[in-house]
């Protein structure tokens, strides 16, 4: 059997590169991307509340003020933390862009204009010590890939650690516009590696189902633990791809909530710890337990 790696797994490979670098970009004081907005809220409540705005910051300069509840920012509906990451990923720089918010009983529509920043997006140390072990796992797992590139398990333990690389990766504001003005052939070579990130909870159940030993032979098992995955990334892709391509307002909302995503998200993990410690009390020979 040839030990050079298939054609396709350059073009794998080279959508997670490809990914990664742009959110890398996104980071750096290389894209002139959009300023923070200037103000914090809280998360925790049904309807997200600002807590506190800067002075003279995008926020205050559009009329917001503490107390105020989002609703809808850039046509995203917030309602989370994820969503807010969601939206905050269509911000463009010079672009009129709506924000709801309800005030004293009443819905009001604010308009920000979003100002270039300057510097790195991120000053605290930790958004990029994470984005750096998150380049170490992507060197990792192309290394694995190719040096056993015909490998079924060492495909997967790659798979596995260069989506895990993707899915670590900390939010990008604005990732969106830079996205939308690649060429067509590169924005569309990103989605491998995006999608592969959207169904990670299963690769990850897979990995520890597989390693070291298959726990699982029947290809049927593999359809029932992978169809909650795939119905997830069904039910959010639309909506990607509009963020993306298309105004945010024309996003469709998903036809899974939120909720549900995570509880699936949270089975997978769950399942994923229980099948490695199955696995690990197959093992016979000490050195493999090691």
């Amino acid at each position: 059997m040839s030990s050079r790696a298939p054609w396709w797994m350059y073009i794998v490979a080279a959508s997670f590169l490809g990914l990664f670098a742009l959110r890398i970009y996104g980071l750096s004081p290389l894209y002139s991307g959009p300023e923070p907005m200037g103000f914090r809220f809280d998360i925790s409540t049904s309807t997200p509340t600002v807590l506190s705005v800067n002075p003279n910051g995008i926020g205050q300069r559009a009329g917001l003020r503490a107390g105020d509840h989002l609703v809808a920012v850039n046509g995203v509906n917030v309602r989370r933390l994820v969503e807010w990451d969601m939206a905050e990923m269509t911000f463009e720089v010079g672009r009129p862009m709506p924000l709801v918010i309800e005030r004293d009983g009443r819905r009001v529509e604010l308009s920000v204009i979003l100002e270039r920043r300057t510097g790195n997006l991120l000053l605290s140390p930790l958004p990029w010590l994470l984005a750096a072990t998150d380049l170490l796992t992507l060197v990792l797992a192309l290394f694995v890939a190719f040096r056993r590139p015909n490998d079924f398990m060492a495909r997967i333990g790659a798979w596995f650690l260069a989506t895990a690389a993707i899915f670590m990766f900390p939010p990008v504001p604005g990732i969106a516009p830079a996205w939308r003005h690649l060429p067509a052939a590169l924005g569309a070579l990103l989605w491998i590696a995006q999608v592969s990130g959207s169904v990670f909870p299963a690769i990850f159940f897979t990995f520890f189902a597989i390693f070291p030993r298959p726990l699982f032979h029947r290809r049927w098992i593999w359809g029932v633990v992978w169809a909650p995955s795939l119905l997830v990334t069904a039910a959010f892709f639309p909506m990607q791809y509009a963020l993306v391509y298309q105004q945010p307002s024309a996003a469709p909302e998903p036809f899974l909530s939120v909720p549900i995503s995570f509880a699936v998200f949270g089975c997978y993990v769950l399942g994923g710890l229980v099948v490695l410690v199955m696995n690990y009390r197959r093992l016979r020979d000490i050195n493999e337990r090691r």
